[in-house]
């Protein structure tokens, strides 16, 4: 009776390989890295792909080939044992609230509102342009701005201008909306900053006893035909409607030519 010689007994399969019993002989069952009867020649790798020449490698400069293994030498950007992996170049880098899109061997900021540059760390300046209109000073603020409006502007340009009318402030006669205010053209017969007095006519027998009499505003004035001597009033006189009168025997000085009272003689 025969017996079967185990080929197997002297572990005659190198680097790992799995050895298998045959009738008078033994079969090595190489891993991938390995080849040959007994697996002791090393495979290589870096020649797997013939057409790129960097067998497993991926994006890769070079394969250099090792007893049993191989290494990738990866190009900028990419990462890991065959280079297929693309390395994350946001970290760190975008800024101010900023989404970082990554790219290969690159990045692009998504800046937030009010933000620009490369790393969106420059503040942009919403009043460069001059936004504010009729003089109106431009405050910037982050990815905002507010226009300060001089008197008389409204809106968020002071585009605007302030209505002083609309509260018909004048009581009599025209009301006319100006920068910062209102002017009231007041009606015949009537005077004041709101048309407010009434005028009185200088009729026949007013306040003016030689001289033309007319108004300026509500007061009366009365230029005189004639002059009196130095120290009596000067040719044209003037008189507060309703005040003191004014004779000839008044002290004001020659060349002033206003005396305070209703008649002017």
């Amino acid at each position: 009776m025969q017996t079967d010689i185990d080929e197997c007994a002297d572990a005659p399969c190198r680097n790992g390989g799995t050895c298998i019993d045959l009738i008078g002989k033994f079969r090595c069952e190489c891993p991938p890295q390995w080849t040959g009867d007994t697996c002791q020649n090393d495979v290589d790798e870096c020649e797997s792909n013939v057409a790129s020449g960097l067998g497993p490698c991926i994006n890769a400069e070079s394969c250099r080939n090792l007893p049993g293994s191989f290494q990738c030498t990866c190009l900028e950007g990419w990462g890991g044992p065959t280079c297929a992996k693309n390395l994350d170049d946001c970290v760190g880098k975008c800024k101010n609230g900023a989404t970082c899109i990554d790219l290969v061997n690159d990045y692009h900021c998504a800046c937030a509102v009010g933000y620009t540059g490369r790393d969106c760390s420059t503040d942009i300046n919403e009043c460069a342009n001059f936004p504010c209109r009729n003089g109106g000073e431009c405050v910037d603020f982050i990815g905002n701005f507010k226009c300060i409006c001089p008197l008389g502007f409204s809106g968020t340009l002071c585009e605007e201008a302030k209505d002083h009318c609309v509260s018909s402030p004048c009581i009599e006669g025209q009301c006319l909306n100006t920068p910062g205010g209102y002017y009231c053209h007041c009606p015949p017969g009537r005077a004041g900053r709101h048309c407010e007095f009434p005028r009185v006519p200088c009729e026949k027998g007013g306040p003016c006893a030689n001289g033309k009499c007319t108004f300026v505003s509500i007061f009366l004035v009365c230029f005189s035909p004639f002059l009196q001597d130095k120290a009596a009033c000067d040719a044209q006189m003037w008189g507060e409607k309703l005040r003191r009168h004014c004779s000839k025997s008044s002290r004001s000085k020659r060349g002033m030519g206003k005396c305070l009272s209703t008649t002017c003689v």
